[in-house]
Formats: structure tokens, C-alpha cells, sequence
């Protein structure tokens, strides 16, 4: 019985590995084939190159640091708001049919435009920036938990109620089992997303701080310095496997039984 689940990891292992190859193959291969003669996709070599001399200089460090700060708070802030509302329309219908069109006009209303206006109204970027990324993240999350909570077993419910247990128990012991998968899976999805819409606040902003969002700003405006561009989207996209990584080992440890 072992054996299976060892044999599934070690394949999901290899394929992982596989389609990383691949990336990077397809990556240079364009870079030293159809893109070589204007540098629009440079090689992965110089891209390391560039992002050894900003580790080096403190540059990337100083850039992560003002980016992710800002990315850890409006990810909790989204998912207490989330949660609070998710619970209070599992409890009552009215409030459930009031979020209702308050989530679908947010998913409506383009986020550019919305970061724009937000810029003119808090005349700050890291409000901006928080703010906006509360707002794209926390339907992602109110309705992951709500789903959680509505397939709540009923009969497991019954069963409680008749035998009396406490209200403390119940939340231990049959919501919360049931609430970490969609929670974990919700927070996989949402921290994706808060990176994104931070650094997307930052590049629309005005680029005053060194962020993230700030480099790629600056690297297309230093004479279209792609290596450089390419080296800071580069650094998103792995602090975004590191996040996403971090979130699914907390959910094994979180979740035992799903092992």
C-alpha cells in the first residue's frame, strides 16, 4: 500500500522536472533563434547574470522585501474579510444576497481602472497597492470558504445536535476538517494573485519606491533593458513557486489525513 503513493510522488516529481526542461529549453532556444537579432527574449545565462549582480549590489533583496510586504498584508487582510463574510452569509441568507452583487461587480470592473482610481483617492502606493489586492483576492476566498461551509455533511450536524455536543467541538471537529481543503486550495489560487495584482499596482503607480513592480518600470524605461526586465520577472515568478509551495506544505502539515 506504500508503494503506490511513493511511485505517484516520484512521478508527479519527474514530469515537474520535465516541464521546467522544457520552459527553459523553449526559452532559449527562442532567445539565440527567432529573437536574437532584436534581444526581446534574452538568453537564461545573461538573465542570472543580471539577477547575481542585483543579489550581489542588495538591489533584489531591498525589491523583494518592499513587494512582499505589502503582498503578505493584503493576502491576510483578504482572507479575514473573506472568512468573516463567508461565515455570516453561511449563517444568514440576507447577507449572502447583499455580497452577491458587490462580488460580481468587483470581478467586472477592469483592475487598471480600478488602480487608477484608487491612486487618485489615497494618493499613496502601498495603500493603493494593498487595497486593490484586497479587492481581486477576497471573492476568490469568500467563495471558496462558502462553498466549504454549505457542503458542511448535514447528517454529521444531525447527529451533533442530537448527542449535544458542544458548539466548540463541532467547529474542531467537523467544520474545520471540512473548511482547510477549499481554504489551502482558495489560498494557493489567492496568493498568486495578490503577487500579481501588487506588482501590476506598482508598475501603474508612480514608481517612487524599490519594489518589484518599480524594476520592471525602470528596466523598460532604461533603453528597453530586456535582461534586466526579464531578470525581475524572473524573481516574480519564483518567489511565486516558493509561495505556493510554502502554502501546500502547511496544508499537509495542516491536513494529515489528506496524506
Amino acid at each position: 500500500m506504500t508503494q503506490q503513493p511513493k511511485k505517484n510522488l516520484a512521478k508527479k516529481r519527474i514530469w515537474f522536472a520535465i516541464s521546467i526542461v522544457t520552459m527553459i529549453a523553449m526559452w532559449w532556444i527562442l532567445s539565440e533563434t527567432y529573437f536574437r537579432r532584436n534581444g526581446v527574449i534574452p538568453p537564461p545565462p545573461e538573465v542570472l547574470r543580471q539577477m547575481g549582480v542585483a543579489a550581489r549590489s542588495g538591489t533584489l533583496w531591498r525589491n523583494v522585501y518592499n513587494t512582499m510586504w505589502k503582498v503578505l498584508v493584503a493576502f491576510c487582510l483578504s482572507f479575514v474579510l473573506g472568512f468573516v463574510v463567508a461565515v455570516l452569509a453561511a449563517k444568514r441568507e440576507e447577507i449572502h444576497h447583499f455580497v452577491t452583487p458587490i462580488i460580481t461587480v468587483i470581478r467586472a470592473v477592469p483592475t487598471i481602472g480600478v488602480i487608477l482610481i484608487l491612486f487618485m483617492i489615497f494618493r499613496r502606493p502601498e495603500t493603493s497597492a494593498i487595497v486593490i489586492a484586497v479587492m481581486m483576492v477576497f471573492p476568490m476566498i469568500y467563495e471558496g470558504l462558502l462553498t466549504s461551509i454549505k457542503e458542511t455533511d448535514v447528517k454529521l450536524l444531525q447527529m451533533a445536535k442530537v448527542h449535544k455536543v458542544p458548539f466548540r467541538r463541532q467547529v474542531t471537529g467537523i467544520y474545520v476538517p471540512q473548511m482547510l481543503p477549499y481554504a489551502f486550495s482558495s489560498s494557493t489560487a489567492g496568493m498568486g494573485m495578490t503577487l500579481k495584482v501588487v506588482i501590476a499596482a506598482e508598475i501603474i503607480g508612480i514608481p517612487v519606491a524599490n519594489t518589484l513592480g518599480t524594476a520592471m518600470y525602470r528596466a523598460r524605461q532604461s533603453l528597453y533593458n530586456f535582461g534586466l526586465l526579464f531578470m525581475w520577472i524572473l524573481v516574480a515568478i519564483i518567489i511565486s513557486f516558493l509561495l505556493e509551495a510554502g502554502i501546500k506544505l502547511l496544508g499537509k502539515v495542516c491536513m494529515p489525513w489528506k496524506r
